[in-house]
């Protein structure tokens, strides 16, 4: 098969024009009846497996829409659970007929193929019974998901695309997860519903798949419980120090969301408290957590001919500190003003000294 495909690669642009054949209707009345079909060449190139492979490090013969041309960014998890070209074939020489094969190129996937490897991996998830043994799985699932967002083309209909999740403590693939970018709300819905196990950015991928964020539909109640007026104070006013630097950081970041950010920060308020408890709702269940030390709770006000978005936080003191968790209390500012990959960066101005 080597000596074969060499042989059809060394001379593609003479075979290439043997992949159609044409059929003509002989009835007079049809004019110009000419019609492109493909040759029994190109029905036996395509459809038999005779690509020369590597299959899980055993040398085997693959149908050629199964073989993957693997690059040094395709993840190991990967390349040992697809058909791969053998690399000795894989030369400048063999462009024309591989494009000819249309092999999978592992850079430029396909969404089909992608979904072929995820639908694999669904069907490896229960051959594995340790962690060990499944994190190359989980992996390659993850790699898979965001290249297809990446891939994915908008309008197109992909039916039913297994996507890893985590659901009890367990590791499932489902075709409908809960999309949660909170780590907090998809912990205490996981035990519930399936949650996506994927990166937290695929808004293609969820738009395409019409998956549902919790964020969006979870009603969420906090509970302050022991309010300390006292120390009320000094958190403001921690907060109006630190303002000015964090909305320079979001501008500088996001120009465009200047005015948004400005406003978001001026309109902002504070409740401090002993403790947090926060009761979510979803479909009729309700699940508490007090695990919690802060939330950022909104309302719509009419003020004159304009409404006005107010934002209430929530914040739990530190027993250690006498100041909330601001590790926590950062991302949940920046998903607020609309910059939440500024998260970390507002944490890190939040707990700094004056002198940082």
């Amino acid at each position: 098969m080597r000596i074969l495909w060499e042989a059809l690669a060394r001379d593609w642009d003479r075979y290439a024009p043997a992949m159609h054949s044409v059929i003509r209707c002989q009835h007079t009345r049809h004019g110009d009846s000419s019609r492109q079909i493909p040759s029994l060449l190109a029905h036996m190139l395509m459809s038999l497996p005779w690509v020369p492979s590597i299959v899980r490090g055993t040398l085997a013969t693959s149908k050629p829409g199964v073989v993957w041309r693997v690059t040094r960014d395709t993840p190991s998890g990967v390349a040992e659970r697809v058909a791969v070209l053998d690399p000795q074939l894989d030369s400048s020489q063999s462009a024309a007929l591989i494009a000819a094969l249309d092999l999978v190129d592992a850079a430029r996937p396909k969404p089909v193929d992608l979904i072929d490897l995820l639908t694999s991996l669904e069907g490896e998830l229960n051959e594995s019974n340790t962690d060990e043994g499944r994190r190359p799985m989980h992996l390659a699932a993850r790699w898979a998901m965001r290249s297809l967002n990446d891939a994915i083309q908008p309008g197109t209909s992909y039916g039913s695309v297994p996507l890893l999740a985590r659901h009890r403590g367990e590791t499932v693939f489902a075709s409908d997860p809960l999309v949660s970018a909170d780590p907090l709300l998809a912990e205490t819905w996981e035990p519930v519903f399936p949650i996506l196990d994927a990166d937290k950015d695929l808004r293609t991928l969820h738009r395409a798949l019409g998956l549902t964020t919790l964020e969006d539909v979870v009603e969420t109640r906090p509970k302050a419980i022991g309010v300390r007026a006292d120390a009320k104070g000094n958190v403001d006013r921690w907060l109006a120090e630190v303002k000015p630097f964090l909305a320079a950081t979001a501008i500088d970041s996001t120009p465009s969301r200047e005015e948004d950010v400005l406003r978001g920060l001026t309109r902002h308020e504070t409740i401090v408290c002993d403790e947090l408890v926060l009761d979510y709702e979803f479909e009729e269940i309700v699940r508490s957590r007090q695990e919690a030390v802060c939330h950022i709770a909104t309302r719509t006000e009419q003020h004159g001919n304009t409404r006005q978005r107010i934002g209430t936080a929530y914040l739990e003191l530190d027993q250690h500190t006498g100041m909330p968790h601001w590790y926590v209390v950062g991302p949940q500012i920046a998903s607020y003003l609309g910059v939440p990959p500024l998260g970390d960066a507002f944490g890190l101005l939040l707990s700094a000294t004056p002198s940082d």
